[in-house]
């Protein structure tokens, strides 16, 4: 549009153009005419590069989003966000119970030939008089033993469940023999049998260990049990590994029995060994039960004579 002349000719007062909303635009102006043009109202903003803001934060929050996924697999999943977004901690959430998972002890491998050497049989193994860990735990009675209570005496010390559901009726029949091979000699002998069953440590009722096998017969066996947290450092100082699965509450253990002599050293060490069937009961023939037995009271009958 055109702008009317006066009649003196003067040229007419400049104004910045203004949109219909009557914002100021800037485009073409001096520096002096945007500066009025400020002072008379705001600039806006193009709605293109609005859009193109938008757009960007839209590309930057969808990058970030994949590359957490790819490169953390989402910050939730990171202990320290777990622990935030649930309450837990190291991760867990509160509420959920925390279940360890132990493998199960594998199987027992086959015992030795009945033809061989008794040595072999055996599993024999001489420990040159090393000195013996100690052994604090509790009696049937409730009252306290310790290995210094056998001194003067040979001690045979062995491991086995309190409820007598792993090879402890193996174990005990072959100590029965062992006893009566030694005949008098039994009475310089204390067969000590420490429980590998963390789940059942009490003292009352006797436990099936004691009342089911022959052990019951005998005067010349102690049996020792205590609080779990104990019965890991014998079972630690012994190399008896205890294994406990969760879901079925089976208990597992490895066999091994030690041989001390009456200065309380440690003189041998042999491997008991039995036959697991499918049905988890372990058993063994006669023949081995009674060659076992005897060849625990030769090793009595050894560490006795000073060798």
């Amino acid at each position: 549009m055109c702008w009317p002349m006066t009649d003196d000719s003067e040229a007419p007062e400049t104004r910045a153009p203004t949109s219909s909303s009557g914002s100021v635009q800037s485009a073409g102006m001096s520096e002096d005419e945007r500066a009025a043009a400020l002072r008379a109202g705001t600039t806006p903003v193009p709605r293109k590069f609005v859009h193109w803001v938008i757009l960007g934060f839209a590309i930057l929050g969808i990058g970030g989003f994949v590359a957490d996924r790819l490169v953390g697999n989402g910050s939730a999943g990171t202990p320290a966000a777990l622990a935030e977004n649930t309450g837990g901690n190291n991760g867990v959430p509160t509420g959920i119970p925390i279940t360890t998972f132990v493998p199960v002890a594998p199987a027992p491998a086959p015992g030795p030939s009945i033809s061989a050497s008794m040595n072999d049989y055996l599993g024999l193994k001489s420990l040159k008089n090393a000195p013996a860990r100690a052994i604090s735990l509790t009696q049937l009675s409730g009252k306290p033993w310790v290995l210094d209570d056998a001194r003067g005496k040979t001690v045979v010390v062995t491991f086995a469940n309190a409820e007598c559901n792993d090879s402890c009726s193996v174990l005990a029949s072959e100590i029965s023999h062992a006893n009566l091979d030694l005949g008098t000699m039994a009475k310089r002998v204390v067969f000590v049998v420490v429980n590998t069953d963390p789940l059942e440590t009490s003292l009352s009722p006797t436990p099936p260990l004691l009342t089911n096998t022959p052990l019951k017969s005998m005067s010349n066996v102690v049996y020792l049990t205590g609080k779990t947290a104990v019965l890991s450092t014998v079972w630690a100082n012994y190399g008896v590994t205890v294994v406990v699965q969760p879901s079925t509450r089976t208990v597992t253990h490895n066999d091994i029995m030690y041989f001390m002599s009456p200065a309380g050293r440690l003189s041998y060490r042999v491997t008991p060994f039995a036959n697991e069937g499918v049905n988890g009961v372990f058993t063994l023939g006669n023949a081995d039960i009674s060659r076992f037995g005897a060849g625990i009271a030769s090793v009595v009958t050894k560490i006795e004579g000073g060798s």
